[in-house]
């Protein structure tokens, strides 16, 4: 071939890609992505990953809920949150026979995202501490309470309708979904009496992210996997993390997008690449939470399948709860007592 129709065809095709090559905007929690395992997507299609980051659930949900959301190709929400969106017409619906390496995700994560998500991670919610600072075992939700009183400034909880209140109920002795009225309010009077001793109703991620070694904190409501990347950002190597005797909340967290914003061509893409096995078993361990993805496990290594945080046992599963529909009145109940306590 002639050099100067080779170089021309090169250019060519060159614009041709460049042209098409779209920016995937993500909103999504800091640190949820190996940034390898993004630029690994880059390089192979020449769409080019946006992410934009919340502090917490309830910031999400208010951009979700407003025409900000048709900014973003998609959003990181748990199955629950997802659900009560589709409900409302808030989402689109997912064309599965567009994504062959769905296929190879666990059921449970399927069934918990539903026709409007792709799963992505799951775990549970837990407790996290300092084992030198914290004296002896924890085990109960309410040794959180406990040393949030007598260690002032150095517990933190977030600040969520569901979880926040079910950390709450759990304490209590209640169900963490309990819909009765004078449970919930029962979980309002501990939390409100807490709110004095608490160093902030916020994430613990987020914090320790911005103070870095000048953390304070001693002790957090956490999910699994978090405690890695708090002790990283402190560090401080004596963080862990324990599911308490009451038993907990379990997750899934999914892919979703808004309805506004139809999913495009490079979107579904992402999300066909991200459950490939080989990317989702890659992407699990750079950032060391637990893939809904079964073909993944077949490639990990034995570290990240032997870590018990990420892969609870069958009993503490047991004494778990999967998220479930609230009805109306609960949630509304719920939302009350949030905004009481975001409230200065």
């Amino acid at each position: 071939m002639n050099k100067k129709i080779a170089l021309f065809l090169l250019c060519f095709l060159g614009g041709i890609s460049s042209s098409f090559a779209d920016e995937i905007r993500i909103y999504t929690w800091e640190d949820y992505f190996s940034e390898e395992v993004l630029r690994q997507f880059e390089k192979e299609t020449g769409h080019v990953i946006k992410q934009v980051y919340f502090e917490s659930e309830k910031l999400r949900d208010e951009v979700i809920s407003s025409s900000r959301g048709e900014s973003y190709d998609l959003f990181i929400m748990d199955g629950y949150t997802l659900s009560v969106f589709a409900s409302n017409g808030v989402l689109n619906k997912i064309d599965f026979s567009t994504l062959k390496n769905t296929d190879n995700i666990d059921p449970k994560a399927i069934q918990a995202c539903g026709s409007y998500g792709v799963p992505y991670t799951w775990g549970t919610m837990g407790i996290g501490y300092r084992e030198n600072k914290v004296p002896g075992p924890v085990r109960s939700w309410n040794d959180l309470f406990n040393y949030a009183k007598e260690h002032k400034n150095t517990v933190m909880i977030p600040l969520d309708d569901i979880d926040t209140i079910a950390v709450a109920l759990l304490a209590l002795g209640y169900n963490p979904m309990e819909e009765d009225e004078s449970a919930l309010k029962e979980a309002y009077q501990l939390l409100s009496e807490a709110k004095g001793n608490l160093l902030d109703f916020r994430t613990a991620n987020s914090y320790v992210m911005e103070k870095g070694e000048a953390s304070e904190l001693d002790m957090a409501v956490v999910y699994s996997g978090e405690v890695y990347s708090i002790a990283k950002d402190s560090s401080q190597d004596d963080w862990k993390y324990t599911v308490p005797e009451e038993g907990s909340l379990i997750w899934y967290e999914c892919f979703a997008s808004v309805a506004q914003r139809p999913l495009n061509e490079a979107s579904l893409m992402f999300l066909d690449f991200i459950s490939r096995p080989d990317i989702a078993a890659k992407n699990a361990e750079e950032i060391w939470f637990s893939t809904a993805n079964q073909a993944a496990l077949e490639l990990v290594s034995d570290d990240y399948l032997q870590d018990e945080e990420l892969f609870p046992d069958a009993e503490t599963l047991s004494r778990s709860t999967v998220y479930k529909p609230i009805g109306t009145s609960g949630l509304r109940l719920r939302n009350r007592i949030i905004s009481v306590l975001d409230k200065d």
